[in-house]
């Protein structure tokens, strides 16, 4: 008979430790929506968080698997997102090294996963300056690159489907109709993403109320930026002004309840009242136009953008910036 013995090991429990219980997770921040200085996803941008800043690890990467499916209605998004799998097995980028931003940063066709050359390059400017995070910017559109299209979308309401067509791309505001490639709308001088003519000299805002589109041009005649915007044909006044005052908040005087933000005022109208440009106006929140609409004279008198448009002038036109009115 073999009898069992119980060994006794001093320092040890007889008895397993009973396991720690996990941590719950932290519930996520609520947004206030009844907070009226809480702005609706459609005018902020917030910027993305790169998940992957190692360029090494870069072609390893791989896209959500749960991303919306995209717009594909003829002239929006018009492409279909990019296939997870084929993201993973990409080829690394040729360059990480940041490029200069290209001459002209518009762009006509959609640009999605691994888009090469100025287009891709003139969107990823364009998140970076909105305050998105990327690897680059770079002539790879890349996994970082989907990442930050996604934040931008989901911040401005759309389909997150990481591609940037016409929707996406006018929201940015360097889509332009018509555009060839490297960033130059057809008929137009190459570089000067079509520029009118007879529109100054020097650093300045070209605002033509026919077309109802700015133009950002520095010293050297270099187009940085261009946009579709919503005005009046009639007013301002044909002529040359200059930037001569900025408020980040303000309200219409005939109605408190409309507000904007980003005025950058510039000249006035037949009655005195102030002109300039800024955001589209909302009333309770709500906007009094939608973004698809802009390049149509909507305004009673000032020149509305996109809000991140209406961010990009108020950085770029201080008090003083010339502003040619054609």
């Amino acid at each position: 008979m073999v009898v069992g013995l119980s060994v006794a090991v001093p320092g040890v429990s007889a008895h397993a430790a009973s396991p720690t219980p996990p941590t719950p997770p932290t519930p996520p921040s609520a947004t206030n929506e009844d907070d009226p200085t809480t702005t609706s996803v459609a005018e902020t941008t917030t910027p993305a968080t790169e998940t992957s800043p190692d360029p090494a690890a870069r072609a390893t990467e791989s896209l959500s698997a749960t991303a919306v499916a995209p717009d594909t209605t003829p002239g929006e998004e018009g492409a279909p997102a990019a296939d997870a799998d084929a993201v993973a097995e990409a080829p690394p980028p040729p360059t990480t090294a940041p490029l200069p931003m290209p001459t002209a940063c518009v762009i006509s066709s959609p640009v999605n996963y691994d888009a090469r050359g100025a287009d891709a390059l003139c969107v990823e400017w364009r998140l970076v300056s909105l305050g998105y995070h990327l690897i680059g910017p770079d002539d790879w559109f890349g996994v970082s690159s989907v990442h930050a299209v996604r934040a931008f979308q989901r911040d401005s309401g759309l389909a997150q489907d990481g591609i940037v067509g016409r929707t996406t791309g006018r929201r940015l505001g360097i889509w332009v109709d018509g555009a060839v490639s490297g960033g130059s709308p057809s008929g137009g001088v190459p570089g000067d993403a079509g520029l009118p003519a007879n529109s100054g000299t020097g650093r300045r805002v070209v605002y033509d109320r026919g077309q109802q589109r700015v133009w950002a041009v520095e010293e050297d005649g270099t187009v940085v930026k261009t946009h579709a915007v919503s005005g009046r044909l009639h007013e301002p006044y044909a002529g040359t002004y200059s930037v001569y005052s900025r408020s980040m908040y303000t309200y219409s005087t005939d109605n408190p309840d409309v507000k904007w933000r980003y005025m950058v005022r510039f000249a006035y109208g037949p009655n005195g009242g102030r002109i300039g440009f800024h955001e589209i106006p909302s009333k309770f929140g709500v906007p009094l136009q939608s973004e698809s609409q802009l390049g149509q004279p909507l305004s009673g008198g000032c020149v509305r953008q996109s809000t991140p448009d209406a961010q990009w002038m108020w950085d770029w036109a201080q008090v003083g910036t010339k502003v040619v009115v054609l």
